[in-house]
């Protein structure tokens, strides 16, 4: 009985950590049985969203990298990746983040992963897996990190693109970042 439970908790764990909200996609009301016509011209848009510069980083420790800023990054496109060891869909991104980073880093790209592991354990898995992009360990408050709260990260992997203006850009799930949306920020001068 035990072990199902524990492998339970384990696939629980798993599946959840896939469940990011992709905050640019329009919001679904499930709640609504009727539906309602419009009849607005075809070329309305909807109201666009104002840029909005990212909460600071208050992270406990740094590998790969002295301590950062997102204030001292303005000018560099930023890849802000919530992350966790544990998670699958996580470890599945993390290589593709490397390659990213080692490939437009000349050009002025910053690629960070925020995660609320211990130290030792993120250590051993940068090591394994040759990470060279900064890591930043949230500091922990009551068993919650400070920076997963203060940007409202309830799944991960989360990815926050955050413009050379130093607001945010994008933000979803990770699997749904693409080059193509790293590039577009990057030509941006």
């Amino acid at each position: 009985m035990r072990a199902a439970t524990a492998l339970l908790a384990v696939a629980v764990l798993l599946t959840s950590c896939q469940r990011a909200t992709d905050t640019n996609a329009p919001a679904k009301d499930k709640a609504t049985t009727t539906t309602t016509t419009t009849t607005a011209p075809a070329t309305a848009q909807p109201p666009a969203k104002a840029p909005a510069p990212p909460p600071p980083l208050e992270v406990a420790a740094w590998l790969n990298s002295q301590p950062l800023t997102l204030e001292g990054l303005k000018g560099k496109v930023v890849v802000l990746d919530f992350w966790a060891i544990f998670c699958g869909p996580c470890r599945k991104l993390v290589p593709h983040l490397n390659q990213l980073h080692a490939t437009h880093k000349a050009e002025g790209l910053v690629v960070i992963g925020v995660t609320e592991d211990r130290k030792a354990d993120v250590e051993k898995f940068a090591q394994d897996r040759k990470l060279t992009y900064p890591l930043a360990l949230d500091t922990l408050v009551d068993s919650e990190g400070q920076t997963h709260n203060s940007y409202r990260v309830v799944a991960i992997p989360t990815v926050f693109l955050i413009g050379r203006d130093g607001n945010v850009a994008w933000t979803g799930p990770g699997e749904r970042l693409t080059d193509e949306m790293v590039l577009a920020e990057l030509a941006k001068k």
